[in-house]
């Protein structure tokens, strides 16, 4: 195992230890703290000092080798600058319309435009979210929970209780102070029987929390775990089982607040089940973050002010402009100067070598998300307490035969896609776990399903398709013509893969057509991929933004609405319980699981994975401090983020009146 996992490790569990020595021996009497601050007060940290913020984002190229990246991608992220190196001065605040940071953001398909974080689901309108909103927690530079954040973080192991106590004085964009009475409001949202949303979710601990299952049948109108101090300021978490390694890493609990003051009205309004379509969990939703809206236009653009309360210190510029725009007109846009900064897609790479541009560069670095080719495998159905639960198929559909998948898996050319469409940004993925969030985890003996066609084929006939028909497709086992229907809907990419894919399934005598003959939109294919009866397709990509946990239950859990195979079997439950296990507190027992996960899924092919990839962003000369790099805190930066990154936009400068043109 890593030993740099080894050590994150070692160290948490002595501060769990040391932490539980020092506790309150099992009180469970609430904690209460001096008295609240005064309505209005400034908050509590400086602003930025953009000299200091400067100093700290040009670490030496050394230094990026603190940062775990696997072997696999580090060709291709060494192609790339890590930080700015502009040092102009710095537009001064309020200079209108010239200091304006505008950002791109590349879609081919429209945003949703719902910002609530218990109700989104749309990666855009979480990325919008970021700039008006965060967690009541931050995290270190491991993923890790940490003490750097709105509130302080400890978990008690021998009371099995977490205990959140605010350190900053923060407030939402109407004045209104934010509490921990506002995150216990979001659990209760979760947590009602009414709850339209996909959160509530073993991953995150929520139904875990005492007094969940009593909150949700009714039998109770507030949820007896969650404990809050006189003055909202401390809350006490309590949990049923121990709490297992994988909830202290960053997303592991849920650490999001929602405005009580600014929901409640609309449940008294609409209800629960109305929450989602109300103007105030979309466009007049209140953050506390260093943005907040200004301007919203469905599916074309947000304009955000600075909020220059934000505890962190008052943005650099005065506002931040995001259109949304085809990936495909983005480098004419980044060349014309009507953006700071854009994201790039792999299938531009080979515009921007040929046009040279000179008035911005690329910044390449590993991406949050992962994209798999799915096989349904089951339905969505409920479990004895009416709960979601997977319901494996039982069609006798040839998908369900585990050669058939490894087959198919086999025969998908990852590496030609890579190279048309990647640009030399992807490599094919070699494990199910992701760099992005697992990379110490990953096995880097292991070669995934390579591409092969003549092992493909042998798959087939030791399974014993061995019979074809006159079209020459082979036949099931029982002597009859078999099809697979792939469902996908058109991109860049899934333009070259499924005719790729199809083309290639072909020569191992697998006959596959496309869902009703064609692409569909992404509103059918969601409908279809989510809502469809088993048999409606059996082929289907699909990808995921991750969060900082590498556990996989999100994912892959029984009860996880985004198993999109809807799969599950013993050996995949057991190492689930393991990763989810207070045994998962020795760092070899959990990297043992880890191991036998990777080996566990190239065994049982519920997906294949596709590719590991590098986001790329294109940044123009005018922006000054912008660093794919994660920082230290010595400018007042959360120790886990980059200014890349959506949180901390508020320290990116400006030093021209408008973006360069080429």
């Amino acid at each position: 195992m890593n030993r740099k996992i080894l050590l994150v490790f070692a160290l948490m569990l002595t501060a769990m230890l040391v932490m539980a020595a020092c506790g309150n021996g099992g009180n469970d009497a609430p904690i209460v703290n001096e008295t609240p601050p005064p309505a209005g007060e400034a908050a509590t940290t400086p602003p930025a000092d953009p000299a200091v913020v400067a100093e700290v984002i040009a670490p030496t190229i050394e230094g990026s080798a603190d940062i775990n990246v696997h072997p696999a991608l580090l060709p291709a992220l060494a192609n790339f600058p890590v930080y700015t190196t502009n040092d102009a001065p710095l537009l001064p605040r309020g200079s209108g319309t010239d200091n304006i940071l505008r950002f791109a953001i590349g879609s081919n398909s429209p945003m949703g435009g719902l910002f609530l974080w218990s109700h989104n689901e749309d990666s855009h309108d979480q990325t919008l979210n970021l700039m008006q909103n965060s967690w009541m927690v931050s995290w270190d530079e491991n993923n890790m929970w940490s003490n750097n954040g709105i509130a302080t973080f400890e978990y008690d192991r021998v009371n099995n209780v977490a205990i959140l106590e605010m350190q900053h004085n923060v407030y939402w964009h109407d004045g209104v102070p934010l509490t921990l009475d506002d995150l216990v409001f979001a659990y209760e949202v979760i947590a009602h029987p009414e709850y339209t949303g996909v959160r509530f979710e073993a991953s995150n601990f929520i139904p875990n929390v005492v007094g969940i299952d009593e909150y949700r049948d009714g039998t109770a109108d507030y949820i007896s775990g969650l404990v809050l101090s006189n003055n909202n300021r401390t809350l006490r978490i309590y949990y049923v089982e121990p709490l297992p390694p994988a909830a202290l890493f960053a997303g592991g609990i849920w650490m999001n607040p929602i405005p009580r003051h600014h929901i409640t009205p609309v449940i008294e309004e609409v209800g629960h089940e109305g929450i989602a379509g109300h103007a105030r969990a979309r466009d007049e939703l209140l953050g506390f973050g260093p943005w907040r809206i200004e301007t919203f236009v469905p599916g074309e653009s947000v304009f955000f002010v600075a909020n220059d309360n934000y505890f962190r210190g008052a943005p650099l510029t005065d506002g931040v402009l995001v259109e949304f725009m085809a990936f495909d007109l983005i480098p004419a846009a980044m060349r014309a100067g009507n953006f700071d900064i854009a994201q790039y897609q792999a299938a531009n790479l080979a515009e921007f070598n040929l046009m040279n541009p000179t008035n911005y560069q690329l910044y390449g670095w590993p991406a949050q998300s992962t994209t798999f080719l799915n096989f349904r495998l089951g339905g969505m159905g409920e479990d004895a307490d009416g709960n979601p639960h997977v319901v494996l198929r039982d069609d006798d559909h040839p998908i369900t035969n585990v050669a058939i998948r490894r087959a198919l898996a086999h025969a998908m050319d990852r590496q030609t896609v890579a190279n048309v469409v990647g640009q030399g940004l992807w490599v094919p993925a070699a494990s199910i776990l992701n760099p992005f969030n697992a990379s110490s985890f990953i096995d880097q003996s292991l070669a995934g399903f390579t591409f092969d066609l003549a092992l493909a084929n042998q798959i087939l006939d030791d399974a014993g398709f061995t019979e074809r028909g006159a079209d020459g497709y082979r036949l099931n086992l029982n002597g009859e013509p078999m099809t697979f229907i792939y469902g996908q809907h058109s991109n860049p990419t899934h333009d070259v893969l499924v005719p790729l894919n199809i083309q290639n399934w072909s020569q191992i005598g697998l006959h596959v057509e496309m869902y009703e003959g064609d692409f569909t939109d992404w509103g059918l294919f969601t409908d279809i991929v989510i809502g469809s009866d088993i048999g409606s397709i059996d082929i289907f990509a699909m990808g995921w933004s991750l969060g900082w946990n590498p556990a996989p239950h999100t994912l892959w859990a029984p009860n996880a609405l985004f198993n999109m195979p809807r799969y599950i079997s013993p050996t995949f439950q057991q190492i689930l319980d393991d990763i989810a296990s207070q045994e998962a507190w020795d760092p070899d027992f959990l990297a043992n699981a880890y191991s036998r996960w990777e080996t566990a899924f190239f065994d049982e092919v519920p997906a294949a994975p596709f590719t590991w990839n590098l986001d790329v962003v294109a940044v123009n000369n005018r922006v000054r401090n912008y660093s794919r790099l994660r920082v230290d805190n010595g400018a007042n930066i959360p120790g886990n983020m980059a200014t890349a990154n959506w949180h901390n936009t508020h320290l990116l400068g400006l030093t021209a009146s408008a973006p360069y043109a080429n």
